[in-house]
């Protein structure tokens, strides 16, 4: 029988507001980026991921990066300031395409840990098809692409 993953509650912030954020190492997708999610780390303070589009109509169809971010500041009014650690690039060529960051926990010999999934949206609790996983790896400060288990 396959393994089901379960989706966790995904603390959301700043949800389809426009960011500030600044990349040197990927293309820039336009002057003006859109954050159309962030996710808050479970393991570490002022960590965040975010998928960010140029636009947001291009959040659910285009392209858009993937990133693992810390904060580094606050402005005077309070807001953050991210230092962009690691990203990937994405592209959605269809709707029923979905990025989350979940908790998960891929085997019986490993902990629940973060990770980013491309998968197939059915609007349901339960994902049964997944394309790609990344692991939020916190400890080198990476988002590392692995192989989606066959069992899943």
């Amino acid at each position: 029988m396959k393994n089901i993953i379960l989706l966790t509650i995904i603390v959301l912030f700043f949800g389809c507001n426009n960011s500030k954020k600044k990349s040197s190492k990927i293309e820039k997708l336009s002057n003006q980026e859109h954050t159309c999610w962030g996710s808050v780390s479970n393991e570490m303070d002022n960590i965040y991921v975010s998928y960010i589009s140029k636009n947001i109509s291009e959040c659910n169809i285009g392209k858009a990066k993937i990133t693992l971010e810390k904060v580094i500041g606050r402005t005077e009014k309070g807001n953050a300031i991210f230092k962009i650690i690691d990203q990937i690039n994405v592209e959605k060529r269809d709707e029923n395409i979905a990025f989350s960051k979940i908790n998960l926990k891929i085997n019986s010999e490993t902990k629940i840990q973060d990770y980013i999934v491309k998968f197939y949206d059915e609007r349901k609790e339960k994902i049964t098809k997944i394309y790609a996983i990344w692991k939020v790896d916190y400890e080198s400060m990476k988002l590392k692409k692995i192989n989606v288990p066959e069992n899943f």
